[in-house]
């Protein structure tokens, strides 16, 4: 007669059936799980994957994900463990720090492509001095990073835990504010308009360490010809005006004008009217009262 066979899996058992010792594996129930599972290089394939939406245990290492409620999106901690992607609601470039110093995440830099090294984009700080050190500016420095190594800069979406009261840059910002990039500091922001324009974000939460700035870089210089005149105007409704007028100095009449409200009261204007001299925004009804309630951003060609 053959010997009595045990049968593993994930127990031992005899063969009446009796449980002789649990062995040893990573086996995880379909509920109650108290330890991670690792697969080693071995993969899952499921139909579909539903994240915890409220997780307790974490992540911090890089190539995780998970559940952020507070932004309603999946976090992804990319390379380094440094910087953690909001899925689909803003974008990030691995670069070289071609600056010649250190790149620091307080410190956010504002930079722009200038070479190439290792086969990454190699940058250097931009400032707006000159059209040479405006062009292909591309965001925010987001971490730490060392001369002549790589990190990320975000290149649209937030930049937080930093600095936004302005205090760093000698001003005083506020929540809603234009930042543009400075003419006078390398990769510094201000919110005074330069006369060669770079919108680089908008001040989203005025505070002296959990700070943050949306990043939209809009890559637009300021002069003549085929170059439009690219300027930021704000105006206080006294709830009776219905249109609002400010001077372009291009010389002569526009051949185009766009304007983009940067606040929720600019929105629903009407129609736009512009002579050799001025422009004129109108509003079918006059905009609720406010002290720099209307501000726009507006290109002139």
């Amino acid at each position: 007669m053959a010997a009595c066979q045990t049968v593993k899996f994930p127990v031992i058992i005899d063969c009446t059936g009796q449980v002789l010792e649990m062995e040893n594996l990573d086996f995880v129930p379909y509920t109650g799980a108290n330890k991670d599972v690792d697969l080693g290089e071995f993969g899952a394939k499921i139909g579909n994957l539903e994240f915890d939406i409220t997780p307790t245990n974490k992540p911090i290492t890089e190539g995780s994900v998970v559940w952020n409620d507070a932004d309603g999106t999946l976090d992804v901690i990319l390379k380094g463990a440094k910087t953690t992607l909001q899925v689909g609601q803003e974008q990030v470039i691995r670069v070289v720090n071609g600056t010649g110093s250190d790149l620091t995440e307080l410190g956010y830099k504002c930079v722009r492509i200038n070479d190439a090294q290792g086969q990454r984009p190699k940058v250097v700080l931009a400032q707006s001095n000159t059209e040479a050190n405006t062009v292909n500016t591309i965001g925010i420095v987001t971490e730490d990073i060392l001369k002549n190594q790589e990190g990320y800069v975000t290149t649209f979406g937030y930049v937080r835990g930093i600095n936004t009261t302005g205090s760093l840059q000698g001003e005083t910002w506020n929540d809603g504010d234009v930042l543009y990039l400075s003419s006078t500091v390398a990769g510094g922001l201000t919110k005074t308009a330069p006369s060669k324009v770079i919108v680089v974000g908008f001040v989203i939460h005025s505070h002296i360490t959990q700070g943050s700035i949306f990043i939209r870089v809009h890559d637009v210089l300021a002069g003549t010809g085929s170059n439009p005149v690219y300027s930021t105007q704000t105006f206080s409704s006294t709830g009776l005006l219905t249109s609002f007028t400010f001077n372009h100095l291009l010389g002569t009449i526009p051949t185009n004008v766009t304007v983009e409200p940067l606040t929720q009261d600019s929105r629903e204007y009407s129609h736009i009217t512009y002579t050799s001299t001025q422009v004129t925004i109108h509003y079918p009804i006059a905009p609720l009262v406010g002290t720099n309630n209307i501000k726009f951003n507006v290109s002139i060609l």
